[in-house]
């Protein structure tokens, strides 16, 4: 999964950071933040957005150093942030640990609305695996039940289920609770649907299976979301995979 830096939870921290272009100048700054997609780094450089770039740096966790190919998406005037380009696995999962470690935890109570025993059985089991609760229900009249009786931080709903459709209880919470992020899933792609549902405010629309790697993204942004952090722009992964 490809995720764009501002996707991804991140960190205010400090290291030094080295950049190089493609015709060897080089330059010296720190970094300001930090995710598994990106860094932002204060640095007398002047790039524009698009130009490409090698970033080297040590993670403050012992490890080796990082060379990872960079792509300028924004200059500051105290510094351009970069975007990673192919960053190795074993690195990507170190600045992911890292992050993880600074960032406290709170336990989400998630509602999964979900007719498809497997599927549902597989959504709410890694959820549970990530340390949360999950609540579940067959059809979206026992997910309204549940929704008054356990007050859930999110909810996962089916597009179509027998008697109201998911849709429909979209449009029923946006007078009932418009803050409840939500996320709309269907074994079909059909945009329409997708369309309807953004309208609605669904945080995300995905086909069935659910990718597990995009649920963890959804999970830690709303733990982040939780604790009322200075967050970064959520940008709804809109399209239909």
């Amino acid at each position: 999964m490809t995720l764009g830096r501002r996707r991804y939870p991140r960190i205010a921290i400090t290291f030094p950071v080295r950049l190089e272009d493609s015709a060897g100048r080089t330059w010296h700054g720190e970094s300001l933040n930090l995710s598994a997609g990106g860094v932002k780094v204060k640095s007398p450089a002047r790039l524009q957005p698009g130009r490409r770039v090698r970033l080297n740096f040590k993670l403050p966790d012992g490890g080796p150093g990082i060379s990872a190919a960079s792509l300028t998406v924004r200059q500051d005037p105290n510094g351009p942030a970069f975007s990673f380009v192919d960053l190795e696995g074993s690195a990507f999962d170190r600045i992911g640990r890292l992050v993880g470690s600074f960032r406290p935890r709170r336990r989400l109570k998630v509602l999964v609305i979900e007719e498809e025993r497997a599927e549902a059985e597989a959504v709410s089991g890694f959820i549970r695996d990530q340390g949360h609760e999950a609540l579940l229900a067959e059809n979206a009249e026992v997910g309204l039940e549940l929704l008054d009786r356990f007050q859930p931080d999110a909810m996962i709903v089916d597009v179509f289920l027998p008697g109201m459709s998911g849709v429909q209880l979209l449009q029923l919470l946006a007078g009932r609770r418009p803050s409840l992020p939500s996320v709309v899933i269907s074994r079909v792609g059909l945009e329409e649907e997708a369309g309807q549902c953004f309208r609605l405010g669904a945080l995300d629309f995905m086909r069935k299976p659910v990718c597990l790697d995009r649920l963890q993204a959804i999970l830690d942004f709303l733990e982040l979301q939780a604790f009322d952090w200075r967050l970064v722009n959520w940008t709804r992964v809109s399209s239909i995979s």
